[in-house]
């Protein structure tokens, strides 16, 4: 019997609701577990129902549409919610990417715009699903599939710096371009990879546009070289060179963990280093990532859900054989007095922190709403200068990045 796609409604009462309550009760495949305009009752029926899909709206009941929608990313990283706003603008959308929102509708809903960002948000999840963190955290298993054939070693000279997290909303897009463009002000040859390829946002924290499609890719990695794979990146102002994630989630899937392998290598051969901005889950193309890492910088913040995530985390790498000594913490949007301090973490994870960075909502916010990182933009900021000191600590255990 063919599994029904779960959806939930969150949704102000109104024609919004009416039409989407109508519109997928006639959708074959889809089963509607419930609607509300109370976040409360929301998590009170989802607990049970277990949508795929959520449908928000951007304000119920006065509160933010987006606040809401990360709530719900942050309680269920699997879930996958469509937006529905009034009017469509580049803030919206980039608010949407920044949150972790899969799919952004116009009001009045269109019958068949919704049904197929059902279908697509679905589409997302399911492959989320395949991953080890539906597999084997969900389940308490530890069911990881057959990794990828390693990086052949000393192949180039560049390092490889995959940042991690599998809880959203954690900052680790944040981190990966500004650490990025940190080494590249260090005179160092950078590459960012924006590895996320289903909901990656890199491209709208840079700023940048690249000029060639990166499902395109595809066709051409038979004779992939270093001039032909720069013309699918792009450089960013700070000296950067950038591979964004996918417009479109459709064209995803024409991205495969031998792409990404041969990418990594033909890099090697020329950059200092490569700062990989790894999806919030494990499949074939972020386990590459990993095992074929020099530094793996788990991002954690000062809340419980996070900690037991990296813990998690930990556990797999090491069953996959992961070298721990690879593995440290990046505890960011640090803030004191929450009952926790940096020691407890680290005696809690047996882990490293290598950089403690400050919350500072305004200027991360500023800086991701213009594309330019705050390393180069807000110097002088606190965070700006964690970020620095990180980079330089990575410089240094590189021994300069030679």
């Amino acid at each position: 019997m063919n599994m029904k796609i779960r959806v939930m409604l969150l949704l102000d009462e109104g024609h919004t609701r009416d039409s989407a309550r109508i519109i997928l009760s006639m959708a074959e495949g889809v089963i509607l577990g419930g609607e509300t305009d109370d976040i409360v009752q929301y998590y009170e029926t989802a607990k049970d129902f277990k949508p795929d899909v959520t449908i928000v709206g951007e304000e119920v009941k006065g509160r933010d549409g987006f606040s809401l929608s990360k709530d719900i990313i942050d309680h269920d990283p699997l879930q996958s919610v469509i937006f529905v706003a009034s009017r469509l603008n580049v803030e919206t959308y980039k608010n949407a990417l920044y949150t972790g929102i899969r799919e952004v509708l116009k009001a009045p809903l269109h019958p068949q715009e919704l049904k197929d960002a059902v279908d697509r948000a679905y589409g997302a999840r399911a492959k989320v699903g395949q991953s080890v963190f539906n597999n084997g955290f969900a389940n308490g298993t530890n069911n990881i599939q057959e990794p990828v054939e390693e990086i052949q070693e000393d192949v180039g000279k560049a390092r490889i710096i995959s940042v991690f997290s599998i809880k959203g909303g954690v900052g680790k897009t944040t981190i990966s371009t500004n650490l990025s463009a940190a080494l590249a002000e260090e005179g160092k040859k950078t590459a960012l990879l924006d590895f996320d390829i289903y909901s990656g946002d890199v491209s709208l924290a840079m700023d940048v546009i690249p000029k060639r499609r990166a499902a395109d890719l595809s066709n051409d990695i038979n004779r992939l070289d270093m001039d032909l794979l720069e013309s699918y990146m792009v450089k960013h102002s700070s000296g950067v060179m950038v591979f964004t994630a996918p417009f479109n989630i459709e064209h995803a899937d024409f991205i495969k963990a031998d792409h990404i392998e041969k990418i990594l290598s033909i890099l090697k051969q020329e950059y200092d280093f490569i700062v990989v901005d790894c999806p919030s889950y494990f499949y074939d193309i972020a386990m590459l990532a990993l095992r074929n890492s020099d530094t793996i910088l788990l991002v954690a913040t000062m809340d419980i859900l996070s900690l037991k995530s990296i813990k998690n985390t930990i556990s797999v790498l090491e069953d996959v054989e992961v070298d721990r000594a690879k593995m440290t913490l990046v505890l960011n949007k640090y803030i004191s007095r929450v009952g926790l301090t940096p020691s407890d973490i680290e005696a809690t994870l047996s882990l490293p922190i290598t950089s403690v960075i400050p919350l500072d909502s305004q200027s991360v916010l500023s800086s991701m709403n213009q594309g330019v990182p705050f390393v180069t933009g807000m110097k002088r900021s606190k965070v700006a200068k964690s970020l620095q000191s990180l980079a330089k600590g990575i410089l240094a255990k590189a021994g300069g990045g030679e």
